[in-house]
Parts: C-alpha cells; structure tokens; sequence
C-alpha cells in the first residue's frame, strides 16, 4: 500500500491573483502507485507515477475548495492513501478602515512629531500623505517632523491606495 505525502499545510491561504503549488507524493506502493488529484471529487489532474503536482495560477474565489490527493497501486482498492488539503483564498478588497495617527498629539513647536497611516486593504496599500490637499510630503505610510514650525500647521491627509480604489483620512494639526 503506498503512502501519500503532501508539502502544503492545510489549510493553505492563498491570496487572490497568487499562485500555489503542492506536490503530492505515493510511495512504497507495489506496484508503484498512479498519484492523482481531485477537487469536490472530480478527477484535476492527469495521473502521475508516484508523485502529482497541484498547480493553480492566478488563484480566484472558484479555487476555494478541498483538494484530495490520491495514491493507488494496481487496481486494488485497499491498496490506496489520500491526503486532503482545503484552499482557502483571501480575497483582495479595497482599502477601509484608514487612519491617521499623530505623535506625540498635540504636537509642539520646537519639538518633533510623526505622522502615521494605516488601513486594510489586500492587496496591501501604498500610501500618499499629503499636507494641506497640495504638498506632497511622503510617498510613505509615515513622516516625521523633526522640528515643528508655525507653517507645518494645517490638514494633513493619508491616502491608502491599491488597484481596487482608495480610502483616506484627514488630521488638522494646530501647534
């Protein structure tokens, strides 16, 4: 009877539009064991001779599912061994949930403050901040002053983008 083994965990997380690979292995079969791949039962792949690559390209919401692996020497069905492994994909959204943080609030004079951006969003978001909706000052998720000045007053706003949109918020700091 051959044993099957596979080099994904389970369950593996894959994120929309990235590529997985797990390889599944039946060995010690005799006669050597036919390796094939199935998902919610249907036959994926063609039959390998002791080992099956499962490969998915540009990984969408249809992949989500249970993929089995299966290794069966001659045609006896007691001579077979199965690995399952769920695919779960986490699938890319707009980002939300921005915002912005100052530090130290309030911010001083003299002294230095750093301004942060965060936000979900998959995939991950770029930032732009930007001080008074003209002045570009980061095309970073923080900026540090490090000697605050009267003209650094003002709105600043963080723009969290990726390719499905963008979200932003805004801070008004007053010295």
């Amino acid at each position: 009877k051959p044993t099957v083994t596979v080099n994904c965990s389970s369950p593996a997380i894959v994120n929309e539009g990235d590529n997985i690979k797990c390889a599944c292995r039946g060995e010690g079969g005799n006669p050597p064991a036919k390796v094939i791949w199935y998902k919610d039962s249907l036959q994926i792949s063609g039959i390998g001779h002791e080992k099956q690559t499962l490969s998915l390209s540009n990984v969408k919401k249809t992949d989500i599912g249970t993929y089995k692996c299966v290794a069966q020497s001659a045609s006896r069905i007691n001579a077979t061994d199965e690995r399952s492994i769920d695919i779960i994909v986490r699938l890319n959204f707009k980002p939300n949930n921005t915002a912005i943080m100052i530090t130290p609030e309030p911010a001083v004079v003299g002294g230095s403050v750093t301004i942060s951006c965060y936000s979900d969003g998959l995939p991950e978001p770029s930032y732009t901040i930007m001080h008074n909706d003209s002045k570009l000052v980061t095309a970073d998720k923080t900026y540090t002053i490090s000697k605050v000045q009267w003209s650094d007053a003002g709105t600043y706003n963080c723009i969290a983008w990726n390719k499905l949109g963008n979200d932003s918020k805004n801070y008004t700091m007053n010295p």
